[in-house]
């Protein structure tokens, strides 16, 4: 995984006197990371194409488009992320949604279309699996 011992600089930021240390800690993690470790390209060509289709795809068309197989994308994305294919593309259609949410001309409708969702109640579901309350709940606190 890529953030695996994070642990360690979590504990410094949560150390830290002020919100620049926290920040410079946790800037200097993300550089030494971005420095030390091998990109894979498979795993971020699948996570860019599951964003531009706004997380409206699945497993086999990802691998499909990295031209390796379904079992061997999904060891990899393991690998390196900590998360299936799958995993991802429902987290990423999370944010998507919350992003969407949050717009005044936000139709839940158009959200379950374009996201690829089955229906408003798999919508539902989803969005409260991540959030941890439903999406009325989570829009009347926004």
């Amino acid at each position: 995984m890529v953030f695996a011992d994070f642990n360690k600089v979590a504990q410094e930021v949560i150390n830290a006197n002020s919100m620049t240390e926290r920040i410079e800690n946790v800037q200097a993690y993300l550089l030494a990371k971005l420095q030390s470790s091998k990109v894979n390209s498979d795993v971020m060509n699948s996570i860019y194409k599951i964003i531009v289709q706004s997380a409206n795809i699945d497993v086999k068309d990802l691998a499909r488009c990295s031209a390796i197989s379904k079992r061997t994308l999904e060891r990899e994305f393991r690998n390196y992320t900590g998360l299936s294919p799958k995993e991802a593309i429902e987290l990423i259609r999370y944010q998507l949604l919350w992003q969407e949410c949050i717009k005044p001309n936000f139709n839940i409708l158009d959200c379950v279309e374009r996201l690829g969702y089955y229906d408003m109640a798999h919508l539902y579901n989803d969005f409260k699996k991540f959030h941890g309350i439903s999406l009325p709940q989570a829009l009347k606190l926004f």
